[in-house]
């Protein structure tokens, strides 16, 4: 495979085939403005030391691309969970011969650039071997290493410091991302989410039934349960509709109210946020989250949609701010609600936001690290 003039390797934080996220509509982004004509897109592997539930994944190189984009190819690195143990880890550089043959038949193009998604050794590598002629930058849209502990965790912190010291640009989602980059004496660029608001221009005509408070993501490790359950039994009239995959155990006296319901397709997702009377972003306080700024945020505002959140990441200004209510522990629900039920933005102001928090208006800032590679 060989890939055209201004193509980019990028080492992809999520695998192809998820719901798009900030990375899927980023390559796009620059595939629709022509800043690369090709995109070899590298799945992420396992950055860590082995777990239990690495004995059922499918080391298969073959990627399971679901909804294959014109101008992009997949590649699925076959490797084990080794990385944070240098002494062994030459066990995936055999396993990487295939994929690793593909990275250098695309660097051989001087024009092309890589593009860091999530930090890892095997992107590490493509750098090294393409010094002194091909741009890269690194994007951070969360603190990886916050998913991990001990050796994982410390591993990936380091292989995100060396690869600041060495791309030549950093995009952060949050400014709390960019401390470490600043500490290397580096400036990264903010570069916030957004969400594809052409999905949702045409939904605010949906009646919001002011009986939902509802939430549609996974519910994970960071999602607060216990201040779930305090509003649901404030507000037992109230239907608290959850929808999403589950990730973590849910509370035994789960009250009656709260409705669980399985992960569904991104636009039944939509519609359904649609109809909420309030959505809820009820995420812990802890030091991943410190960093993140949800998407979901952007898709429930752009929607209309009135918006509780707890105090965490970007969320904490946007409560400040006057974007989302506080939701908080011991708060007055009764009187929240009726506070809350009769806002969310219409008109103008609804269209100024999509306008303003679109990916095409965001990735704008990419613009300039790439017209330089033109010239």
């Amino acid at each position: 495979m060989t890939m055209a003039s201004n193509g980019i390797v990028y080492f992809a934080p999520v695998p192809f085939s998820s719901y798009w996220q900030r990375p899927h509509y980023m390559m796009h982004y620059l595939l629709k403005r022509g800043h690369v004509t090709r995109v070899l897109w590298i799945d992420p592997y396992p950055t860590r030391l082995p777990r239990l539930s690495d004995l059922s994944v499918d080391f298969s190189s073959s990627a399971d691309v679901s909804e294959p984009v014109d101008g992009i190819s997949v590649l699925r690195p076959r490797a084990l969970p080794l990385e944070p143990l240098t002494s062994i880890n030459w066990l995936n550089y055999f396993l990487w011969r295939g994929t690793w043959r593909e990275i250098q038949i695309a660097l051989a193009d001087e024009s092309c650039c890589i593009g860091v998604g999530r930090p890892s050794i095997l992107a590490a590598q493509a750098i090294k071997f393409a010094a002194q002629r091909g741009k890269s930058f690194l994007d951070i849209m969360d603190d990886f290493s916050e998913f991990y502990s001990g050796l994982s965790a410390k591993s990936m912190r380091q292989r995100e410091l060396e690869l600041i010291d060495v791309v030549d640009r950093v995009y952060v989602s949050a400014e709390s991302l960019g401390h470490r980059v600043s500490q290397r004496q580096r400036q990264p660029v903010l570069l916030p989410n957004a969400y594809q608001m052409d999905r949702v221009k045409d939904l605010t005509s949906i009646e919001r039934n002011h009986a939902v408070i509802g939430y549609v993501g996974t519910i994970a490790d960071w999602f607060d349960w216990d201040i779930v359950c305090e509003m649901a039994r404030a507000m037992p009239d109230k239907r608290v509709k959850i929808i999403g995959p589950l990730r973590t155990s849910i509370p035994n006296d789960l009250p009656n109210n709260v409705e669980l319901h399985p992960e569904c397709s991104l636009t039944q997702a939509i519609v359904e946020t649609s109809r909420f009377g309030v959505g809820i972003i009820p995420f812990r306080r802890n030091k991943l989250t410190s960093s993140v700024d949800p998407i979901k945020f952007y898709e429930m505002r752009g929607l209309g949609v009135p918006i509780w959140s707890t105090a965490f990441g970007t969320m904490t200004e946007r409560i400040l701010n006057g974007e989302a209510y506080h939701m908080e522990p011991g708060s007055d629900w009764r009187g929240l609600f009726q506070k809350t039920i009769a806002t969310g933005l219409t008109g103008k102001s609804l269209a100024d936001f999509r306008k303003e928090n679109d990916w095409d208006c965001r990735f704008g800032a990419l613009d300039d690290f790439f017209l330089d590679l033109a010239d």
